[in-house]
């Protein structure tokens, strides 16, 4: 599996908790994930979700102009897309939880069995999200 298809299942509660945090727009949003590690998110990917986002309730949009080019599309949070945000952060924290402890922190795991404790990622087999250009383009 790659890390774009691992950021498929979180980008979604990634972006809400963004404009979870305040009002901003598309482009600022594809800035502010590269900041926070995810670099590579194509405009081609967030527009498509964030309409997905406003059709759900979780968001809502207003076009504002902009003192620099053409008028902009705000996002800002509902009270929906707060609840979301919050039932997010509960699954991830459980979903992260039981990964680790399929990795290897779970005792009687199979790579104990086989391995000894040999579960531990060594150098370069658990890449971060996004650091490598294009591949985290969903």
């Amino acid at each position: 599996m790659t890390s774009s298809q691992m950021l498929k299942g979180v980008l979604e509660g990634c972006v809400l908790a963004l404009i979870g945090r305040g009002e901003t727009y598309g482009y600022e949003l594809v800035g502010t994930l590269s900041e926070c590690g995810l670099a590579g998110i194509a405009e081609g990917t967030l527009y498509p979700l964030l309409l997905r986002l406003e059709k759900k309730g979780f968001i809502a949009s207003t076009y504002r102009e902009s003192e620099m080019g053409p008028r902009r599309k705000y996002y800002r949070i509902t009270d929906e897309g707060t609840a979301e945000i919050n039932a997010f952060a509960e699954e991830f924290s459980r979903l992260s939880s039981v990964v680790g402890n399929v990795l290897g922190r779970c005792p009687g795991s199979a790579g104990e069995k086989t391995r000894g404790n040999a579960l531990e990622p060594t150098p370069g087999t658990v890449a971060g999200i996004g650091e490598k250009t294009g591949e985290a383009h969903v």
